[in-house]
């Protein structure tokens, strides 16, 4: 009761409606944090085989000069799969992307990722703060509806009592 007083709340259904809104606003700063997150292991993974395509560039060349020798593929095995995996990412994005929209480059996945990281640290202080707060307002929303079922419930035998002495 003091927590209702403390908070203005003059109902029970009052108190359920805030709980409910309180506890979606949390969610709804948790599914955006995951959605940060899920887009920061996407440009990670972008931005790696980024350089690793970039990287492996030189060597491709060589083994297109080889005439694609199998024995210079054996050599460079590790650094021609890096490429190849590349590659497919790159073709994944097009697919996703479409084909006519450039990679983009990776200081402007770097530049993005940091702003998402940004974001992501905020809303997760956000939701941390709202998440203790949630937890007070569904605590009360359950102590206020125990007491609420109590009473029901006294009131349901005080009534099934009076039924019996009537007989």
């Amino acid at each position: 009761m003091i927590f209702m007083r403390e908070h203005g709340i003059k109902s029970y259904e009052e108190l359920a409606e805030t709980a409910a809104s309180v506890s979606s606003q949390c969610e709804t700063l948790l599914s955006s944090v995951k959605s940060d997150e899920k887009r920061l292991q996407d440009i990670a993974i972008l931005r790696s085989h980024l350089i690793n395509y970039a990287k492996s560039k030189d060597i491709y060349e060589e083994y297109k000069k080889s005439g694609f020798s199998k024995d210079f593929y054996e050599a460079h095995r590790s650094v021609l799969e890096l490429r190849n995996r590349a590659k497919d990412a790159f073709n994944d994005y097009a697919v996703v992307h479409g084909a006519s929209v450039p990679l983009p480059k990776a200081k402007e996945l770097s530049q993005e990722y940091t702003e998402i990281l940004l974001r992501k640290k905020k809303t997760y202080a956000e939701y941390r703060k709202l998440r203790a707060e949630t937890r007070d307002w569904m605590i009360a929303h359950k102590i206020v509806q125990s007491i609420l079922e109590d009473e029901k419930h006294e009131k349901a035998q005080s009534q099934t009592r009076e039924d019996k002495t009537e007989r």
